[in-house]
């Protein structure tokens, strides 16, 4: 059994692990820290092949409790390399070191590995490397001081977490550590929805605080949705939740393009992160009177009411999830503001929120 060559041959492993991470990683784990890290990874990749042993491989379609534990297990790793204080790319490259150092010592030793048992061992890899790397961004963000850090700075922080990301899992993709469909791979496209994500909200946040007067062009809503809707899928996806759009074709509203498509695009991809899993997120806009209201609804639980009140205040953070300084709806508050529209939000226990936006139909509103 390949968890029993783990366990035989550990210490060997844990050796050889240490000497490629410290040859092929920058910057350079002391060795205190790969005293600690190694062993770490190895053993929840023991645990995770015990477990399996005598079942199914593991497929997408394994069952939900087993890839929870998958990725509890390998978010765990993430967050102790975190305060051992790994970077981010030794987190990425400590998997690879330790998959190569046992591939390579199975090929000397001439052990024979069960196809199942190959099969199992790159599919945890995979999964927990995704985990692992996701845990470690949340647990990084949560050790900073959002409200102590400069806006300037943080939208740098941002952009070279997921330019890291993107470059980082490009280059195991290039070298072929990971297929281009696995897990992994696909958090390059989450990667790129980030960045745009905070080169759009930043884009509309210099036009408001410059002091530009927005423009009032009629704007077919069912082009900004499109497009929206499209970018919103990468996030979606990630998530395993279904989108809903709907929107009359012919439906025109009265607004600034640019700071619309940035106020809705930001409260979709909000609906879409504090939903539940396998969730539904649901973008309208229909005609009341002479005002259009573009709603969007998520499954977030619901709000209190004192949290409600709020939300649209700088700097504040509502949900558990605290990746973020908590600018997102107070930018929407004042696109939507700059634009003679109104927006708000409210809740429906147990369920959700609906956050919706008014603004005129036509130039004489």
């Amino acid at each position: 059994m390949l968890y029993e060559f783990l366990t035989e041959h550990r210490l060997d492993i844990i050796a050889r692990s240490k000497g490629r991470i410290m040859a092929s990683v920058t910057p350079t784990p002391t060795k205190a820290e790969l005293s600690e890290g190694v062993p770490v990874f190895l053993a929840q990749m023991e645990n995770i092949l015990r477990r399996n042993e005598g079942a199914e491989p593991l497929t997408a379609k394994s069952s939900a409790t087993e890839h929870k534990e998958l990725d509890a297990s390998a978010a765990q790793y993430g967050r102790q390399l975190l305060a051992l204080g790994f970077s981010m790319s030794q987190v990425v490259h400590s998997y690879g070191a330790v998959c190569q150092v046992i591939t390579g010592l199975l090929d000397e030793l001439g052990v024979a590995v069960s196809a199942r048992e190959y099969q199992a061992f790159n599919l945890c890899l995979d999964d927990a490397l995704a985990a692992a790397v996701t845990s470690y961004e949340a647990a990084h963000a949560d050790t900073i001081d959002q409200k102590e850090v400069a806006h300037l700075g943080f939208l740098a922080h941002e952009l070279r977490n997921a330019l890291h990301v993107a470059v980082t899992v490009t280059s195991l993709i290039a070298t072929g550590e990971v297929g281009y469909g696995s897990r992994t791979a696909g958090m390059l496209e989450g990667a790129h929805a980030r960045m745009r994500e905070l080169i759009d909200r930043s884009l509309a946040e210099v036009r408001l605080r410059s002091g530009v007067v927005a423009r009032r062009d009629v704007v077919k809503l069912f082009d900004v949705f499109d497009g929206i809707e499209i970018m919103a899928r990468i996030d979606a996806r990630r998530k395993n939740t279904e989108i809903h759009v709907s929107v009359d074709h012919a439906l025109t509203v009265i607004a600034d393009r640019e700071l619309l498509v940035s106020a809705v695009a930001n409260l979709v991809h909000n609906a879409i992160k504090y939903s539940r899993e396998k969730g539904h997120v649901h973008l309208r806009a229909t005609l009341v009177g002479k005002r259009v209201e573009i709603e969007v609804e998520d499954e977030c639980g619901g709000i209190a009411k004192e949290k409600l009140d709020r939300l649209f205040d700088e700097y504040v953070q509502t949900h558990d999830d605290r990746s973020g300084m908590g600018l997102g709806l107070s930018i929407v508050r004042n696109a939507i503001t700059a634009q003679g529209g109104r927006i708000r939000a409210r809740s429906i226990d147990g369920r959700g929120c609906v956050f919706t936006i008014e603004l005129p139909h036509t130039l004489d509103d």
